[in-house]
């Protein structure tokens, strides 16, 4: 039955023991636990069984386990196939991998491409409807000289999001010759720069802080 469903796509088949259409491994008692964490999914194709173990130790890892109604697996979570149906087994892995495709799939627009892509339209679309573009004023075509890039909170102390994205932009800027600064908060920097990009969505207080603390306003305010 095992043998009927290798041919199913993007599934990498391990076997311990023997008895397999293919190639076994042996692992350690000791190794068990570590082995079974590497796995994604334990298949018991068994027929008859009075367990098996491996239902167990492959819960006990947190894998989950693929199974027919055999021994005491009705009594343990598990994803069940018809006993000794390999057309019943196909649908199931089938239907697995489909799931994890899914998955994958519902994050593959999020990418920095496409940020970038929908930040454009979105300035653009604000700068259009207050008339800097196509109306009453010009958007500024000077090179841009100098940026402040600030974070807020408790950023300057935790790791992840803006407190690894910024200063990684300011090296990036700075390679084009943008006179690029990480600060933190209403720092005095922000008067003397082109273009300050205030980080995440801030307390609408400190957020109105920023431009109102400023006696000099930069020339964009990107929030």
């Amino acid at each position: 039955m095992v043998r009927s469903v290798l041919d199913v796509p993007h599934i990498d088949w391990h076997f311990t023991g023997s008895g397999w259409p293919e190639p076994a491994l042996h692992v350690d008692d000791k190794d068990l636990p570590e082995f079974y964490r590497s796995m994604d999914y334990i298949l018991v194709p068994a027929l008859i069984e009075g367990g098996p173990m491996s239902v167990l130790e492959a819960l006990a890892s947190g894998v989950e386990v693929i199974a027919p109604k055999v021994g005491w697996v009705p009594d343990f979570p598990h994803i069940e196939f018809a006993l000794g149906d390999p057309v019943s087994l196909r649908q199931v892995l089938e239907e697995l991998v489909a799931k994890r495709f899914a998955l994958r799939e519902s994050v593959m627009a999020m990418t920095w491409e496409n940020w970038a892509l929908h930040h454009d339209a979105l300035f653009t679309s604000l700068l259009s409807s207050h008339n800097y573009i196509a109306g009453h004023h010009a958007v500024p075509t000077s090179k841009v000289r100098s940026a402040a890039l600030i974070t807020h909170g408790i950023e300057d102390k935790t790791l992840g999001g803006p407190s690894v994205r910024v200063p990684g932009t300011v090296r990036a800027l700075k390679t084009m010759n943008v006179d690029a600064h990480a600060v933190y908060n209403n720092s005095p920097v922000i008067s003397k720069v082109d273009v300050v990009h205030s980080f995440n969505v801030w307390l609408p207080r400190t957020a109105l802080s920023l431009p109102l603390n400023s006696r000099t306003v930069p020339h964009w305010l990107i929030g």
